[in-house]
């Protein structure tokens, strides 16, 4: 039921014989009344009611901690509505022969805001598990969503118009193609929200489409996908990742993210742990740019830390701790652009800070304290060029005849230069082949 604050009429004249009529002017018309909100007993029929029954701008107020138990799905939500939770449950019914339906669909014409709702083990069998919003907007605050399905995008959430996400807890979600909580395919923010074993073959959590996203301030522990992006994929568009952190996501390309297309940043980052073939925190195949950002304990077969493939800007942060059989820290096939990075105790069979194929230019940064079982304790080159300039190389280590600092694998043709850096107590020695690395000596 729906209760609303209703318009009562002025009263009429007076007893002295003070007449409507004779004041001068019309009366003013009476204001749109303003709905209130609705509160909705702990009953799935009463739910189905009041969301059949909004009207634009209606609010409801679920019962607190109820769970409504779906057997078949809720009519879809066709007015702007606000759905109040309270810690309430809305979830699809585990018993044999129940079918697969999304918890919550938004219709054209609607818009949806849910506060402090859970969302349980929805099966959408193309869109969105727990919430297809594919026809209008969606604004998440609070509220878990927890083993949902979708067979095609987002096991949690499918967004095509617009979407804001604060403060929710996605676990345990899953999709067969793109996105096991949230696929974005218009513009979108995500913030304070946490991300754990959610997965998916493209974007164990977050699939981004097209649009600009920004992730701020979120968490994203042991997500997975079977082919790219572990904790996010980046498909097309622009996206912004503030202030949030990555923990132990695996894929097989980009164990927490992976740049497909459009831009990435990453500001304030921080990885750790995370796993994958290429680029054990992030593989990039189009723009990057990384600012303040740490990268700690990664492990890959190429880029410990990150392998870039196209182009990277990159301000500031910090590699340590990661491994891979090329470029514990950084692997790079693209074009680099990096000033005052620090790599410290990365291993690799050969390039234990960086390996490089192809255009490198590092300015202001350190390397130190790394190691290489091969070649290239610091730096591996075998690109076009690496360009060092006001940088330090030092303490790091290779095998003899390895270049503890520096081995420069095609030595005839001066690939490696160096601008007021210092290549120095690196063991055995601190640049390979002999004379390869001009002003590089021991």
């Amino acid at each position: 039921m729906h209760v609303r604050y209703r318009m009562t009429a002025l009263a009429a004249a007076t007893a002295g014989g003070l007449a409507l009529a004779g004041l001068a002017g019309a009366a003013p018309a009476l204001a749109k009344p303003t709905p209130m909100p609705a509160h909705v007993p702990c009953s799935t029929d009463a739910l189905s009611s009041a969301i059949s029954g909004a009207v634009d701008g209606d609010v409801l107020y679920l019962a607190t901690n109820c769970t409504y138990l779906l057997t078949s799905a809720l009519p879809d939500v066709a007015v702007p509505l606000t759905i109040d939770g309270f810690n309430s449950t809305i979830e699809r019914s585990s018993a044999g022969g129940t079918p697969d339906f999304s918890l919550l669909t938004v219709a054209t014409g609607g818009s949806l805001a849910v506060d402090d709702v859970n969302f349980a083990n929805g099966a959408a069998s193309a869109y969105g598990g727990g919430i297809d919003a594919e026809y209008g907007p969606l604004s998440v605050t609070g509220g878990t969503f927890s083993g949902n399905y979708s067979g095609d995008y987002g096991g949690a959430i499918f967004s095509d118009d617009g979407i804001s996400v604060r403060s929710a807890t996605f676990t345990g979600n899953s999709a067969a193609d793109y996105s096991g909580a949230i696929e974005i395919d218009d513009s979108g923010t995500v913030s304070g929200s946490m991300f754990t074993h959610n997965t998916s073959e493209y974007g164990g959590a977050i699939d981004v489409d097209t649009g600009t996203t920004t992730v701020r301030s979120s968490t994203f522990i042991k997500n997975s996908s079977s082919v790219y992006g572990g904790a996010i994929e980046l498909d097309s568009g622009s996206l912004a990742v503030r202030s949030s952190s990555f923990y132990q996501n695996s894929a097989p390309y980009g164990g927490a993210i992976e740049v497909e297309a459009g831009d990435l940043t990453v500001g304030n980052g921080y990885f750790q742990q995370n796993t994958a073939k290429d680029g054990g925190g992030i593989v990039n195949y189009a723009d990057m740019t990384l600012e303040g950002t740490g990268f700690r304990d990664n492990q890959a077969t190429s880029g410990g830390g990150v392998e870039n493939d196209s182009t990277a800007t990159v301000t500031g942060g910090t590699f340590s701790g990661n491994t891979a059989n090329y470029g514990g820290g950084w692997y790079n096939d693209g074009t680099l652009t990096m000033t005052g990075a620090s790599f410290s105790s990365n291993h690799a069979e050969q390039g234990g800070g960086m390996y490089n194929e192809d255009e490198a230019a590092i300015g202001s940064s350190g390397f130190q304290y790394n190691t290489a079982s091969d070649r290239g304790g610091a730096l591996f080159e075998d690109g076009t060029f690496a360009h060092l300039s006001d940088s330090k190389v030092f303490s790091n280590h290779a095998p003899s005849g390895g270049g503890g600092g520096i081995y420069d694998d095609d030595s005839t043709a001066d690939t490696v230069t160096l601008t007021n850096t210092n290549v120095v107590i690196n063991t055995v020695n601190n640049c390979s082949p002999a004379a390869s690395v001009p002003g590089c000596t021991g």
